[in-house]
């Protein structure tokens, strides 16, 4: 079953947004966007995701509308397959209006309008601090959505554009870890003759 867990709002200023749903409203913030359409903060109540956009382009605002549009712009949907709900939207009326997700474990969804001209999202990834099965145990924090960099396909009626879209990098590997060790090794063994060698000069 399809579960509501993402409202997204269109402001001016994305910091003083998040500012205010902080200190009003106790939400915690569990990641930032940095798109090319839109710059972004996420906050949650443990089960919900706020997204709280600043777009930068015209398009992904909705027709009609600008990017300095600023209000409520869409709701979105965690479900279990976005090819079985696509197909359920479409034949309820609703109408593919942009977005199309690539790979796995990319932060992005796919976006419709209802009948009457309203966009949500459709993912199967789910949104930063949200639960698809309801609220977190007692004590237990928000998680965040931890992606790598990834690239994102963007289709829209003027045509499809792909844009890296840089996210928190994950920790550096173990792997990683050792062979920098192992490079600055022989650095450490130099110093160490070094200030040896000077020591046994000053005893002489």
């Amino acid at each position: 079953m399809a579960k509501l867990r993402h409202v997204a709002i269109s402001v001016p200023d994305v910091e003083k947004a998040a500012a205010f749903y902080e200190q009003a409203f106790g939400l915690t913030r569990v990641g930032e966007a940095h798109g090319p359409t839109a710059e972004g903060i996420y906050l949650s109540d443990g089960t919900i995701n706020l997204a709280l956009l600043r777009y930068k382009e015209d398009a992904p605002v909705g027709e009609g509308k600008t990017k300095d549009w600023f209000g409520v712009h869409h709701i979105g949907f965690w479900v279990d397959d976005t090819t079985a709900q696509r197909k359920k939207v479409e034949e309820a009326g609703g109408r593919w209006f942009m977005g199309e997700m690539e790979g796995t474990g990319i932060f992005y969804e796919l976006k419709f309008t209802d009948p009457f001209g309203n966009i949500f999202d459709l993912t199967h990834n789910g949104w930063g601090g949200a639960r698809k099965d309801g609220p977190p145990p007692a004590g237990e924090a928000p998680r965040q959505k931890r992606v790598t960099k990834a690239r994102r396909v963007i289709a829209t009626a003027k045509g499809r554009k792909t844009a890296k879209t840089a996210r928190k990098p994950a920790r550096a590997s173990k792997s990683a870890a050792k062979t920098a060790a192992k490079r600055a090794a022989p650095k450490r063994r130099a110093a160490a003759s070094r200030t040896t060698a000077k020591r046994a000069a000053k005893r002489r």
